[in-house]
């Protein structure tokens, strides 16, 4: 008999990763010439490249900041991955920096060249998005909701009522592993809540640090089942923050790493349940925090409306709008 030939997709994703390398060695060009700024893209936009290659047209893939609907705006994110279908951005930029709604957004990312154990990086990266769930507001996806602005009658719900349906998936990535070491990881990781740390960070040379579950066999220790679901990650309690090296004859490690990040944040895309943005509320926010001025356009109109329904309009109120219908009746008004 014939053997079936396995799919190959870490080899997929080694391609995927050598191409990414290559927008890093244009980067590091575009560095040394000074051009900071410039040199960052050339990694951040071949990374949100790859995305749209590789996700479904329904995901919008951006970078820029986060508003909710008191206007209120988070740090700027590197990646951010939101609903297509609803109302993707408010506003893009002239630079291309757009805005998202908070209800909109299923994941934010951060993009790293080299890390680098005395900037913090990966601290830096979860303080933002501590900032982003501390300070701004999005309701929580009810358990009736299916989607699609569709709700179960009351009393059916879609899943367990406690369920936290719309988490946000936070990822860092690397292009180099720079200095990283079991030190390093241990400072960052233990300075700031697992609310706000990614729920990986992927390191494009073979590295990866995540939650597991460590089991004790014998006198030592060993790794079990990875979760790169966000709300378990931190209310799990069984599960600890463990570096992954894959060994340096494995030739396909970096698309290993990569491959592994990409399927994990397509698992959290399809089981996230996300309300559309009520835009009314940004509005009114926007009219609310505004200062104009304002007239009737009817006023007629509006005292017959008043008049039609005089039981439920106070006197003083249908006097008022007679007296602007005198005044505006008045010559030279």
């Amino acid at each position: 008999m014939k053997r079936s030939r396995s799919f190959k997709i870490n080899e997929v994703y080694q391609a995927e990763v050598k191409r990414l390398l290559n927008s890093r060695s244009r980067s590091k060009v575009i560095h040394r010439s000074g051009d900071i700024d410039a040199s960052g893209d050339e990694l951040e936009e071949p990374f949100r490249a790859m995305l749209r290659r590789r996700l479904p047209a329904k995901y919008l893939i951006g970078h820029g900041h986060i508003v909710d609907d008191q206007l209120q705006v988070s740090g700027q994110f590197d990646v951010i991955i939101a609903d297509n279908s609803a109302t993707p951005i408010l506003f893009e930029a002239e630079n291309g920096c757009q805005y998202f709604p908070w209800e909109s957004v299923y994941a934010v990312g951060e993009i790293k060249s080299t890390y680098r154990a005395s900037k913090r990086p990966v601290r830096a990266f979860a303080k933002r998005v501590e900032d982003l769930k501390k300070n701004l507001k999005r309701e929580r996806t009810p358990a009736n909701y299916l989607g699609n602005k569709i709700f179960l009658g009351q009393g059916l719900n879609a899943e367990h009522e406690n369920k936290i349906r719309d988490p946000l998936f936070q990822f860092a990535v690397f292009f180099d592993s720079g200095d990283l070491s079991d030190g390093s990881v241990i400072e960052e990781y233990t300075s700031i809540s697992d609310d706000y740390l990614p729920v990986g960070a992927f390191f494009l040379d073979g590295h990866m640090v995540a939650k597991a579950e460590v089991l004790p066999h014998g006198n030592v220790f060993e790794i079990g089942k990875f979760d790169f679901e966000p709300t378990r990650v931190v209310q799990r309690r069984d599960i600890e923050w463990v570096r992954v090296s894959f060994k340096q004859t494995t030739t396909d490690r970096e698309g290993r790493v990569l491959a592994i990040l990409m399927m994990t944040l397509s698992s959290h895309l399809n089981s996230c349940v996300l309300m559309p943005p009520s835009l009314s509320k940004y509005v009114g926010k926007l009219m609310k925090g505004a200062a104009f001025e304002a007239g009737f356009v009817a006023i007629e109109r509006m005292i017959n409306l008043a008049k039609t329904h005089g039981k439920k309009i106070p006197a003083e109120a249908l006097e008022m709008l007679e007296g602007l219908q005198h005044r505006k009746d008045a010559p030279g008004e």
